[in-house]
């Protein structure tokens, strides 16, 4: 986002050409109210909205719209929150009033008037402009500071107790002292009541009003909030002087009632207030076309790098984003604001790494709810792990179903509109298919299929929310732990256009790096080669892909191992990638790209397998599938790659085929090649039992996966065995080399008995 050190500024406009939420005009017809309310008893005018609805704004194009007038008011700026005690509110205040009052001009008075009202320092003869440069009215300005000595001087002057019930400081009693003194020397002091009077007749004779502005009251602690009002309440009746208060009213009654140990603070309010106004709320759309003209603004080149189609799929998320969560969370100026400085923030450092359409709904929806944000974040931690290869452990789906409607407790009346955008954006969510849960809430699923690599395809290509390897940036401006960024990913596509050797070898590293979260650093790569983005593989890259596979992917099975009914899962994916790989390819150099991944590669284990399934299924087709296996299209292409893998299982070392993982499977696709295959491995079999060395390293390789009752055991069949062996006597003889204590063979029998269990019949 451009100028990434800068925030979006919320500071209150004061200009009615900043306007973007319809203000001016209703401040406009304040204005002229106002100066209609400046009687001779003066009025106190409330301008209410909660926090955040604009209501500085509001108030700054009022007195805007006050200074447009032809005779404006004098306009005064008190800001209570500012000042630091509570004697310096009552002092602040009259000065300010003091300023506003000299620079009015006094109505047209007789000579005798003016005298009296000028008093004799007023220097008649000097021009109008001279005295209001000087400062005009020094006599209404000397009652003036006199009436609010007098106030500061509460505890000392009877009369304002049951007025104001202001407490006597002592620095207030001293000011009191010294400040009678020397305004009027020894002479008594004037009641406060006469003082009033003769400030009244002296402020009708002005000739244009003030207009008092107080801002904020409710940002005030309670003790200052109920000092400000009571100031209010015993000035209130002053003539040509309006006091505007702003202030949210729940938060004002508050403070009001807990300052003054009164059970009703709405009707202390009433008691000041003359009338009230509330801040006209903006319209809701308003409000997102500000947000959504400040993220454009924001990211002018940021989807220039996309193509057409890219580019309007990217941009119809973000419009999409701020219609559905902005439409629920933006309802004040300042809620827009909040949400573009969130998503500022939070997109600046990963700009590249992200949809935008994503992170501005999470940043929206974290606005207004952050349990939700928490809970999208444990959800998608948690989703990651299971793509992996994790499982879900028991009671967890539940446990963070029972979280999630904790979190939308706040949005009850929303509830199946946000999961409906969840579902969209996260995966995993669905609606059950059962009844409704009894408090007629629609009844929703989590962690469905999420294992099923295709969902995630396209949600990694395009960097969404709900990409295992892209959740993470969104939270934490961090990939997830070994997960491949976008940055190696474009790499390896270029090396694998470019140069096949290193491109195997960048294949191996990610090969050799295990992720925290489980499984391997190759799976988050392979992850990003499922669904769309295979088909935009040339014929060059995509035979480079099945080089690697060919080669690194028995170093995979032995890191992963095998998982759930005796499967490694990334194997069984990755043979059923691989099709759709060497689909890029045209034929002929398909056939020979086939031939020579056979011939060449390092995987024999895995090729062994390729070689099985495509024997399983060769009798069952009757006629070419679109999404087959390797081997589909031409008989003599089939025949061809078992004569390749029936020469090397031939030529291959012992130790070589003994080493490859999963190896009874890579031993039953020799043997089911042809009729003469069964018998090369029977005689192969028999080459390497004939030591009891050789015996008990087959015999150890040859168990097999079985569960039962959730207990994993790696035994020995009857139906494995015997197709290359008589089991019963490769039975007799594991238990004769077991009870041979002296037999160097003896521990790995005795071993090889105890963790087989039994041997199946």
């Amino acid at each position: 986002m451009s100028d990434p050190q800068s925030m979006f500024d919320d500071r209150p406009i004061s200009d009615a050409s900043q306007d973007r939420f319809g203000f001016a005009v209703p401040a406009k017809h304040l204005a002229k109210s106002l100066l209609a309310m400046a009687s001779s008893d003066g009025s106190v005018l409330g301008v209410e909205g909660d926090w955040g609805t604009g209501k500085s704004s509001f108030v700054n194009l009022v007195a805007s719209a006050l200074r447009n007038q032809k005779s404006p008011p004098e306009i005064v700026h008190f800001r209570p929150w500012m000042i630091d005690s509570r004697d310096g509110l009552l002092d602040e205040l009259f000065r300010e009033i003091e300023n506003a009052v000299a620079k009015i001009e006094p109505k047209e008075l007789t000579h005798a008037e003016r005298l009296e009202y000028v008093g004799v320092f007023g220097r008649i003869k000097k021009s109008i402009h001279n005295r209001r440069r000087k400062g005009l009215n020094p006599k209404l300005r000397k009652s003036l500071a006199l009436f609010r000595l007098t106030l500061g001087a509460a505890g000392k002057v009877a009369e304002i107790g049951a007025a104001l019930d202001v407490p006597l400081t002592r620095q207030a009693e001293k000011l009191f002292k010294v400040s009678e003194k020397a305004i009027s020397g020894n002479k008594q002091l004037p009641s406060l009541d006469k003082q009033k009077e003769t400030l009244t007749a002296s402020l009708r004779k002005l000739s244009r009003p003030i207009v008092v502005f107080i801002d904020d009251l409710d940002r005030l602690e309670p003790a200052e909030a109920a000092l400000v009002m009571r100031l209010i309440r015993a000035i209130a009746d002053f003539p040509n002087i309006v006091y505007v208060l702003s202030y949210a009213r729940p938060l004002l009654v508050s403070r009001i009632k807990e300052a003054l140990k009164i059970d009703d603070g709405e009707e202390f309010l009433e008691k000041i207030l003359q009338v009230f106004y509330t801040v006209p709320r903006p319209e809701d759309f308003d409000l997102r076309r500000l947000f959504q003209e400040k993220i454009v603004e924001a990211l002018p080149t940021e989807f220039e790098s996309l193509s057409n189609a890219e580019r309007r799929a990217a941009q119809s998320r973000v419009l999409l984003a701020i219609d559905q969560a902005g439409g629920r969370v933006l309802k004040t100026p300042r809620d827009v604001f909040r949400a573009l400085n969130l998503v500022k923030l939070n997109i600046t450092p990963v700009i590249g790494d992200i949809d935008l359409g994503d992170m501005i709904w999470l940043q929206l929806v974290s606005l207004k709810n952050r349990e939700i944000y928490s809970w999208i974040e444990s959800y998608m931690t948690v989703v990651a792990s299971l793509v992996s290869g994790g499982m879900l452990a028991p009671g967890e789906e539940r446990l963070h179903m029972q979280n999630l409607e904790k979190a939308l407790e706040q949005d009850a009346l929303i509830r199946d509109v946000l999961l409906a955008e969840m579902r969209t954006i996260i995966p995993g969510i669905s609606r059950g298919l059962g009844d409704d849960s009894e408090d007629g809430n629609t009844s929703w699923q989590l962690f469905n299929e999420v294992k099923q690599r295709d969902l995630h395809s396209r949600s990694i290509s395009e960097k969404r929310l709900g990409s295992p390897q892209h959740y993470k940036i969104y939270f934490a401006f961090s990939r997830p732990a070994n997960s491949v960024s976008d940055n190696e990913f474009t790499q390896f596509l270029r090396l694998l256009n470019e140069n096949h050797v290193i491109a195997a070898e960048m294949f191996d590293q990610f090969v050799a790096a295990t992720r925290p979260q489980g499984g391997l650093k190759v799976e988050a790569l392979m992850d990003r080669f499922s669904g769309e983005v295979v088909s935009t593989l040339n014929p060059k890259s995509a035979r480079g892909l099945a080089i690697c596979l060919s080669n690194s992917m028995d170093k995979a099975v032995r890191l992963t191992g095998v998982q759930d009914f005796g499967i490694n899962f990334f194997a069984a994916r990755m043979a059923k990638l691989l099709p759709t790989i060497l689909r890029r390819i045209h034929e002929p150099e398909r056939n020979e790209a086939i031939i020579a991944i056979f011939k060449n590669g390092a995987a024999i284990g895995w090729l062994s397998q390729l070689l099985r399934d495509e024997i399983l299924e060769e009798g069952s087709r009757k006629t070419p599938q679109a999404d087959g296996s390797v081997l589909t299209y031409a008989e003599d292409l089939r025949q061809a790659v078992k004569d390749v893998m029936r020469a090397r299982y031939n030529a291959a070392p012992v130790q070589e085929l003994l080493c490859a993982p999963e190896f009874p499977r890579l031993l039953i696709a020799w043997y089911e090649i042809d009729v003469e295959s069964k018998a090369e491995t029977r005689m192969w079999a028999a080459r390497l039992v004939a030591s009891d060395a050789g015996f008990i390293d087959f015999m150890e390789k040859m168990r097999t996966w079985s569960a039962t009752n959730e207990i994993v055991r790696w035994i020995l069949r009857r139906d494995t065995i015997g197709m290359f062996l008589d089991f019963e006597e490769a039975k007799s003889r594991l238990q004769s080399i077991a009870s041979d204590t002296k037999n160097p063979m003896n521990e790995r029998a005795v071993r090889l008995i105890e963790e087989s269990v039994r041997t199946r019949e």
